[in-house]
């Protein structure tokens, strides 16, 4: 699969995503000059997936999903999207993201969980 290598950034302190920023190729943030480089582990990196939910909005790592199987015997199920490094893709509980994710909703991120 071809997709952009995107990444958001979660601002711990600002407890919200920042919407400038710079990385480096080790993962450190920094906005601006070097000398600006914030070293701290206070900014979490996250990934795109390369795939978009039903409402055609990007999912990253780390976002909160609703998948829904529209079948009255089938429950809609809420899992929170992660990276596997052992088989080098993004997951939901069990199995890697593919064709299901024409059944997904975004409805929250590990940082806002809006399961409720």
């Amino acid at each position: 699969m071809n997709r952009p290598i995107i990444f958001r950034c979660w601002g711990k302190l600002e407890k919200c995503f920042i919407e400038w920023f710079e990385m480096s190729m080790n993962g450190e943030v920094f906005f601006g000059t070097d000398d600006q480089t914030d070293k701290q582990p206070q900014y979490i990196l996250q990934q795109f997936t390369g795939f978009l939910d039903k409402k055609g909005k990007m999912i990253y790592e780390g976002d909160i999903v609703k998948e829904s199987f529209n079948m009255p015997d089938e429950e809609d199920s809420i899992w929170t999207v992660k990276w596997d490094i052992k088989l080098g893709g993004f997951m939901d509980e069990d199995e890697p993201l593919g064709d299901m994710v024409k059944n997904l909703e975004i409805i929250g991120n590990i940082f806002n969980d809006s399961k409720n």
